[in-house]
């Protein structure tokens, strides 16, 4: 009898010692899943906390679009960064020839600045070759007359506009796309080619070569 009970006491010692492994190993499992858990939670919040900025080329085509590309091209410089601010960094030639000062892109905003010869970014306006026909935010819609023709405009993006430009006489109508920034922006096909001129109440055209339609609409128009 003695010994039965011997037996009893080991066996009830065993299944002791293995309920509270099982339950330490259960409790080590949790807080284990719960670690991880909390670190998958700061990768996704870190995630969603990515800024977007534009590429290279994007940002060359920025600085490209208000510069006399016949006359000067555009190279990356360097890559920089001012109060926790990133900028692309582009020079300026001439015939082969580095200008004095460069231009920085906002990798962020796309916001254009003269890059000084001290390395240092002030407004654009303060850059060399700055242009206001170019830079100036204008707007490319609404409906112009001039003594023999009426043009519309629809813009198209941030930098090209729809327009067509309609005889009175001969209702015949010119339309396409234009391109450009600023107040003036340009259109060409098959050698003709249209200078838009835009003084906010009027819109001045200039034309080179002649047109499908065979009419000139050379002239300012006024907005009405």
């Amino acid at each position: 009898m003695r010994r039965v009970r011997t037996i009893l006491l080991i066996g009830l010692a065993m299944v002791l010692a293995m309920g509270c492994s099982a339950k330490k190993a259960y409790e080590d499992e949790n807080k284990s899943e719960s670690v991880q858990v909390d670190n998958n939670k700061n990768e996704t919040e870190t995630g969603n906390d990515k800024i977007l900025e534009i590429d290279e080329k994007s940002a060359q085509q920025l600085v490209s679009e208000r510069l006399d590309t016949t006359k000067y091209s555009v190279e990356k410089e360097d890559e920089i960064t001012v109060d926790s601010n990133s900028y692309y960094v582009f020079k300026i030639l001439e015939n082969g020839n580095t200008l004095s000062m460069g231009v920085a892109v906002d990798k962020v905003s796309g916001e254009l600045y003269a890059y000084k010869e001290d390395k240092t970014i002030a407004p654009y306006n303060e850059f060399t070759l700055y242009d206001e026909s170019k830079d100036v935010k204008v707007n490319w819609e609404g409906t112009y007359n001039s003594a023999t023709a009426t043009l519309e405009l629809l813009p198209a993006d941030d930098n090209s506009f729809e327009f067509t430009l309609t005889d009175k006489e001969s209702n015949t109508s010119v339309s396409g796309v234009a391109q450009g920034g600023g107040k003036e922006a340009n259109y060409e096909e098959n050698g003709y080619t249209i200078t838009f001129v835009n003084e906010k109440e009027s819109i001045t055209i200039n034309e080179s070569g002649t047109s499908s339609v065979g009419i000139s609409f050379q002239g300012t128009f006024t907005k009405k």
